[in-house]
């Protein structure tokens, strides 16, 4: 009994963290556009004063109208046309002019390159003309239909259109009240806010709805659970009800996004699945919940009357001609009053008479009442648009989640069984990591023997076991390298090159995670014991486990070609992108030969001068980052990602670095060009070696003059030639 307590008190404490969490979401969702207001560059077209003429002529599309006789003027949203408008009712489908005047400041040219209109809500049939040219159309003239509602709609102004002083003109045509009393909502503009003229990126950024799809992702996951949990133990039918109710929430929730009104052109689907729900969840809620106190079968003929008054709801919505579907709704609102007041009663009474669990029930169910209360006014007479009930229906759904697994102490005697089967399989499963363990061992003691560096390596790229080896070529012992992260291993940041190595190592990490493939390199360590570096040559491979991953390295001293005596000749020509990575990979690329003239110590020092002034091709020139621009990114070590931001930027990213290269027996030469602007390079050549020893960096060209013979800049400053003499003449 003790472990189920635990169970229900963990259950409520992911309760209570799921409900903080996304009743903030269902906020910000219901609000998603609430913020445009605040900004600077918008026009909010719903502060204008609107006028209004009854009928439409073509001359009205330039909105001279204003000043005629029986033009109404309108200065407060919502504008509901056959609310504000004296026209017979005889007339059938009505037609309207409206028209409001906007101005166009010089700086909104600047600050809103794409302008749109954004309109929370408009219906029925309707066409849009912007200084007398017409840009929208949703009106056929062979088929005006009422209820047609179109929400969250965007439409593009042309810039070539716009004015200083500029007049937007509607014509908008739609049916008369079909019942007395009850406005045709939709005719006209619905809501009282959201209706502006500001950058199309931000109105569409505005207006992503992302949160709310998350909020239907758990409904629809809360509902087949349920329902799963139904069809394993049939005796619980309330998990059925609950789900189903979770189900067509989802749904209830879908049909009026913004997603829902592009790929369902006929409106009046999503008008009439959003209507139908309705009714139907009402029931279902009203199922479950005295399903859920085991009282189905003594108010069954309450539960029959709720069917039939539900039921005869969702006929009427079927049958009748559609234009009397917002008169039935309101009718099916009336009808509800009784069956909530009944529901509330009735947890109430449970909670008094100490039925468990009831009180928490009674306690977060007026969460989703007062908020389908709220919506059903809120449509009938206020017309504000705010969707509180989404967020009241959600606590209630949380709250009826936690209920459920409250019951899972209930059912206890029923997990046994799959407890001792878990437990078997543990016992399975421990034994499995008895010989995984066993085979590593036989691993290591494999591996002792080698020469090299042998290591395994956590997806933090921290040693979990090393090679004997670790001693001779890092001067530290195995036990000691546990833990220990493989960039810790490269010498202290003295100079630019280490620290662009570690940059390097950061890159071929993330690439390794992310692709899964093998990743070859060369990096320099520094032995722990003596403080000498030395370049080894690594190879790492991802290696997949079915709990966990590993990163299986290999690391050798000195690995050069084995065809390096055999060479004579080389010339070769590259076109890289600004990667620093292949940075590193062409330097060692095209000197990689140069061990046949020259000693390896020597070798080295032309590599990473070769490296450096790539890295100046692609960080100067391709990418554009200034002097100040880098030494800044280093002081906040944020080098990184200033790289990869300028890497993203189509400006800079899709730039492209070329370099050739020759080798023969009597020198090496190096062509390097970017695609940027160029620079000064005489300001640098001119240069005396050491003035700038107190630099962090930008010593990429006094590295290369001290190494190479010969350096010449094209005029530009974009491309470099470098060259080194060998034999008799090497010495710069």
């Amino acid at each position: 009994m003790n472990s189920g307590n635990y169970l229900y008190r963990f259950s409520g404490k992911k309760i209570i963290i799921a409900l903080v969490f996304f009743l903030s979401s269902c906020l910000l969702s219901a609000t998603a556009n609430s913020h445009i207001a605040g900004k600077q560059n918008i026009i909010n077209l719903a502060e204008n004063t609107w006028y209004i003429k009854a009928g439409f002529a073509q001359e009205d599309k330039m909105g001279a109208f204003r000043s005629l006789n029986g033009v109404l003027p309108v200065r407060e949203f919502p504008i509901h046309l056959n609310k504000i408008m004296d026209y017979p009712d005889s007339a059938g489908i009505r037609h309207f002019a409206l028209v409001t005047e906007f101005s166009w400041k010089e700086h909104l040219t600047v600050n809103v390159p794409r302008p749109a209109l954004f309109m929370s809500g408009i219906g029925e049939n309707w066409e849009l003309f912007l200084n007398g040219e017409k840009i929208a159309d949703f009106l056929d003239d062979e088929d005006i239909r009422g209820d047609k509602y179109r929400k969250n709609v965007i439409i593009p102004l042309p810039m070539e259109l716009i004015r200083e002083s500029n007049y937007l003109v509607f014509h908008i045509a739609g049916y008369k009240n079909v019942v007395p009393f009850i406005n045709n909502k939709v005719f006209g503009f619905p809501f009282s806010d959201n209706y502006y003229i500001g950058n199309e990126s931000e109105l569409r950024e505005a207006n992503t709805q992302s949160l709310f799809y998350v909020l239907i992702g758990i409904y629809l996951f809360i509902g087949f659970y349920s329902i799963f949990f139904y069809l394993r133990y049939r005796p619980s039918r309330y998990n059925l009800f609950f789900g189903l109710f979770s189900i067509i929430m989802a749904a209830y929730l879908a049909i009026f996004t913004n997603s829902a009104f592009e790929s369902i052109p006929d409106s009046r689907w999503i008008i009439f699945v959003r209507y139908v729900t309705q009714p139907t969840l009402l029931f279902l809620f009203f199922l479950f919940t005295v399903e859920y106190f085991g009282e189905a079968t003594k108010i069954g003929k309450l539960i029959i009357a709720s069917a039939a008054l539900n039921g005869f709801i969702i006929a009427l919505l079927v049958f009748m001609p559609y234009k009397f579907s917002h008169s039935i709704l309101v009718l099916w609102y009336i009808l509800a009053v009784p069956q909530f007041i009944y529901v509330v009663h009735y947890i109430i009474r449970k909670a008094f008479l100490k039925e468990k669990y009831a009180g928490m029930l009674a306690s977060t169910i007026g969460f989703g009442l007062a908020a389908a209360i709220w919506d059903m006014v809120d449509s009938v007479f206020l017309s504000t648009g705010l969707g509180f009930l989404e967020v009241g229906l959600f606590l209630s759904i949380l709250s009826m989640t936690a209920l459920l697994s409250s019951r899972f102490v209930d059912l206890q005697k029923e997990t046994i069984s799959l407890n001792n089967d878990l437990g078997e399989k543990n016992r399975e499963l421990e034994m499995a990591n008895m010989q995984i363990r066993a085979s590593e061992e036989k691993y290591r003691h494999l591996v002792e023997s080698f020469q090299e560096l042998i290591f395994i390596m956590n997806e933090k790229f921290e040693f979990i076991t090393v090679n004997k080896a670790s001693m001779k070529i890092l001067g530290m012992r195995p036990k000691d390298m546990e833990g220990v992260p493989f960039v810790s291993l490269t010498p202290k940041p003295k100079d630019e090159s280490i620290e662009v190595q570690r940059h390097l190592l950061k890159e071929i990490f993330d690439d390794l995670v992310k692709t899964k493939k093998n990743a070859q390199f060369k990096t320099v360590f520094e032995n722990k014991h003596t403080g000498e570096p030395k370049e080894l040559n690594v190879l790492l491979q991802y290696i997949q486990h079915e709990d966990r991953a590993e990163i299986l390295g290999r690391a050798s001293e000195n690995m050069e070609d084995i065809l390096v005596d055999s060479f004579i000749a080389e010339k070769s020509t590259y076109k890289i992108k600004s990667y620093l990575t292949q940075a590193d990979n062409i330097s060692q690329r095209v000197t990689q030969n140069l061990s046949k003239y020259m000693d390896i110590p020597d070798v080295q020092e032309i590599r990473i001068s070769v490296r450096e002034m790539i890295i100046n091709a692609i960080e100067h020139g391709n990418l554009g980052i200034t002097f100040d621009e880098k030494t800044q990114a280093m002081m906040e070590e944020r080098l990184f990602d200033l790289v990869k931001s300028r890497q993203e930027d189509p400006v800079y990213g899709n730039r492209k670095v070329t370099i050739g290269s020759l080798l023969t027996s009597k020198k090496f030469g190096v062509y390097i060009e970017d695609q940027g602007d160029g620079f000064n390079h005489l300001a640098f050549l001119n240069k005396t070696p050491g003035t700038d020893s107190d630099l962090s960096h930008g010593r990429g060209i006094m590295m290369a003059r001290s190494v190479f013979n010969k350096i010449q800049y094209n005029k530009k400053g974009n491309a470099v030639t470098l060259i080194k003499y060998l034999g008799k003449e090497s010495k710069p």
